[in-house]
Order: C-alpha cells, then sequence, then structure tokens
C-alpha cells in the first residue's frame, strides 16, 4: 500500500501524522495539567488546612493543660479568664474542621474529639469548682487520649495528602513518558520524511540522468542507423571487389601483406557498422527451452580457435548442467562471445586462465553463469561507466559490445554484472530467469 503511494501522498500522510501527534500531545498536557491543578487545590484548600486546624486543636488543647498547671500553683482567677478563651478556641477549630470534613473517617474522628474534649472539660470543671489538684492530675488521662485522637486525625490527612503527593508524581511521570513518546515518535517521522526526501532527490537525478542518457541514446541510435545503412551499402560493393581481386591478381609478397592489412581494416569497419546496427535497433528475441550450458558450449567450440591464438586456457566449474530456459540462444550466444573476446584481449597475448562458474540458486528460480578472468582487473574510476554505451578503454573499440550485451541480458529479464579489484582480475556475473 505504501509503496503504491506517490511522494505527494507519503508527505501528506505522514505530515498528517505529525499534527495529529501534536494534536494528541496538547490535548494530553492540558488535560494532565489541569488534572495536576486540581489535585493541588485540593491539597492546599482541603488536606493542609485539615492538617493546620488538627494542629492548631492540640496547641490549644496543650495552652489549656498549662493554664489549669499555673492556676493550681498561684489560684490567681485571670487563668481560668484565659483558659475560657482557648476553650472557645478549641470549639472554633473543632467546628472549623467539621466544616472541611468530607469523609466518614474524618467524621468519626471529630466526633471522638469532641467526645473526649467534653469529658476532659467536665473533669477539669470539677477540679477547678473543688480546688482538687489531685482531680485535675488525675485528668491527664484524658488529655493524652484527647491528644493521641488529634494526633490520628493529623494522620489521616498526613496520609491524604501523601496520596495526593504520590498521585501527583504518577501523574507527572506518566506525562513525562507521554511527551517523550510523541516527542520520539515525531523524530521518527521527520528523520523519516527527510528519507523520503533525500531518496526520491536521489531517484529524481536518477531519473534525470537516465532520461537525458536515453534521448541522446536514442539520438545517437538514429544517427547511427541512418549512418550505417549510408556505409554498409558501399562497403559491401568494397568488400566483393576485394575478394574478386584477390582471386585474380597475382600480387607479390608485400603487396599481399598489404592487400590482407587493408582487408582487415575493413573487416573491422564493417565489425563497427554492424555494432552501431546492433545499437540503433533493439533485439528481436527469438525465445526456445534451451539449457545455458548447451548455449556456452556452443560458444566455446566456436572459439576454441580464437581462445587458441590469445594462448587462453578455459577451466569450468559445472556440477550439472543448468535446467532448460526459456531464451534465444544465438543472443546469449552473442553474449558470451563478447565477454570471452573481452577477457582474452584485456589478459594480452601473454596468455592467461578463464574460468567459467555456472550455477543454479537454491529455489531454482535463476540460472547464474561467471566468466572470470586473471587479468589486470577493471579500475574502478572505470568500472561504473563499463555498460555505458560508446565508454571504451581500447584504442579501436566503439565501447558498444558490453552496452548491447546488458541490453541483450535485460530483454531476457535478467542482469549483467561486472565483479573487479583492480590487479585481482575481472569477474562478469550473468543472471537470467529460470522459470519457463
Amino acid at each position: 500500500m505504501w509503496h503504491k503511494l506517490g511522494l505527494r501522498g507519503r508527505i501528506y500522510i505522514i505530515l498528517s501524522v505529525l499534527m495529529l501527534i501534536t494534536l494528541i500531545g496538547g490535548v494530553v498536557m492540558i488535560r494532565y495539567t489541569y488534572r495536576m491543578e486540581t489535585l493541588l487545590t485540593l491539597v492546599i484548600d482541603r488536606d493542609i488546612g485539615a492538617f493546620k486546624t488538627a494542629e492548631a486543636l492540640q496547641t490549644a488543647m496543650v495552652n489549656q493543660k498549662s493554664i489549669g498547671s499555673y492556676y493550681f500553683l498561684d489560684k490567681d482567677p485571670d487563668w481560668l479568664r484565659q483558659l475560657g478563651e482557648y476553650r472557645q478556641l478549641f470549639k472554633e477549630h473543632l467546628s472549623r474542621a467539621s466544616f472541611m470534613s468530607d469523609s466518614k473517617e474524618q467524621s468519626d474522628a471529630l466526633r471522638q474529639i469532641e467526645s473526649g474534649y467534653d469529658d476532659y472539660v467536665r473533669i477539669e470543671d470539677r477540679a477547678y469548682k473543688k480546688g482538687d489538684a489531685l482531680l485535675y492530675r488525675n485528668a491527664g488521662d484524658h488529655f493524652f487520649k484527647l491528644f493521641t485522637l488529634c494526633e490520628n486525625y493529623k494522620n489521616i490527612h498526613r496520609q491524604r495528602i501523601s496520596d495526593v503527593s504520590r498521585e501527583s508524581r504518577r501523574e507527572a511521570r506518566y506525562l513525562r513518558i507521554i511527551m517523550l513518546m510523541a516527542i520520539s515518535m515525531s523524530f521518527f517521522l521527520i528523520f523519516f520524511l527527510a528519507i523520503i526526501f533525500i531518496h526520491t532527490h536521489s531517484e529524481l537525478e536518477k531519473s534525470r540522468e537516465h532520461l537525458q542518457q536515453t534521448e541522446k541514446m536514442a539520438m545517437v541510435g538514429k544517427l547511427a542507423a541512418s549512418m550505417a545503412h549510408s556505409i554498409r551499402n558501399p562497403f559491401t560493393s568494397v568488400k566483393m571487389r576485394l575478394f574478386s581481386l584477390s582471386r585474380s591478381l597475382k600480387m607479390s609478397e608485400a603487396q599481399q601483406e598489404d592487400f590482407e592489412v587493408i582487408s582487415q581494416e575493413i573487416r573491422h569497419v564493417d565489425t563497427i557498422v554492424q555494432n552501431f546496427l546492433e545499437f540503433s535497433r533493439p533485439p528481436r528475441l527469438k525465445m526456445q527451452a534451451i539449457s545455458p550450458s548447451a548455449v556456452v558450449d556452443m560458444t566455446l567450440q566456436l572459439l576454441e580457435h580464437r581462445l587458441n591464438s590469445y594462448e587462453v586456457s578455459v577451466r569450468f566449474v559445472r556440477k550439472e548442467n543448468m535446467p532448460e530456459i526459456m531464451a534465444d540462444p544465438e543472443q546469449l550466444k552473442e553474449v558470451i562471445v563478447n565477454l570471452m573476446i573481452n577477457a582474452c584481449e584485456a589478459m594480452g597475448n601473454k596468455g592467461g586462465q578463464i574460468i567459467i562458474f555456472e550455477e543454479t540458486v537454491p529455489d531454482r528460480s535463476a540460472v547464474v553463469i561467471r566468466i572470470r578472468d586473471n587479468g589486470p582487473g577493471i579500475p574502478k574510476a572505470v568500472k561504473e561507466k563499463n555498460f555505458q554505451p560508446f565508454f571504451t578503454t581500447k584504442e579501436e573499440g566503439t565501447g558498444l559490445g558490453l552496452s548491447i550485451a546488458a541490453r541483450i541480458i535485460e530483454e531476457h529479464g535478467g542482469k549483467l554484472e561486472a565483479e573487479s579489484k583492480e590487479g585481482y582480475g575481472a569477474t562478469f556475473r550473468l543472471t537470467l530467469p529460470a522459470q519457463i
């Protein structure tokens, strides 16, 4: 599905996903900020306020206990007046705490505090009326019990503050994770978009070069075809006359040598013309079921004397004949001849060895022929241009042989590749589909 989309469609999809991620991230952030604000408001307005009220209750109780002790020391009635103020303050704090209560646990705790406080006040009042310091000291048990109840009430709010704090940290952690995921996804999509742009730019450059090359080759092909036809007709007459003269003239050894040179050069020009004609028109394949091994054998039989003249030996690496495929044997033979002659010329007249590897891929979907020589190899600067038309490193070459060979293999649905390391020979890999 993705590969079927054009560049514009891919970019629109990626940009839409980026916008969606940004929108979702923004909504989530807003939601979590409101959520955290609510939690903090609850802590500040309810739990911290209630916690402070609980502390105020304890403070009021401690003050009452201290004032009672001072009263029994000097019997000053002013202490009892201050005691009434602290009792009133305690009641106010207790009323405020009841107003802020929002759970049964808090209400029960406050009722226990209120009940305990009433008992404590009754005992204190009896001690004040009787002036009984011993009775007042006995009220200490009620005081510490009441103090513990206030502490328990404080613990309720302390726990709630702790829970809200933990919840806030959890919410903040979720928010960070979500934002990191959104940022990571955004970076990934931006990186992916950059790769698409780079790949597309590269493909456009290749397409532009290919188009320019195609236009140039089309123009050159038309010119080559026109020139080749124009040149070939008079050359045919020249060859026929030369053949006639060779049979009728009596020539000296020097003249015979000149005659041979002229004939050889004419054959060379005829080969160039033939290459131009083949390049200017696509090969018309005559497909038939044949084993590429048979084509290789026919080619070597044809080139036997030529290989001997170059003092080149040929070695096979063939486990078994390759399976039959649909191919044009004459065209394949032309490709192998071209590669073999190129290998011989690369190794020069000093002899050499060509190794032909034949193999069938494991799933039998293709056959592979590799032709390796032990010549000087292909320079790195030249390797990329090897199959370009009219490119040659030979003084008398046309630069069309490998281009024509590659086109023939492509017409068969295969691929011709060159592998080489300078100074270690060259290998041409010929891959053909094996389905019949």
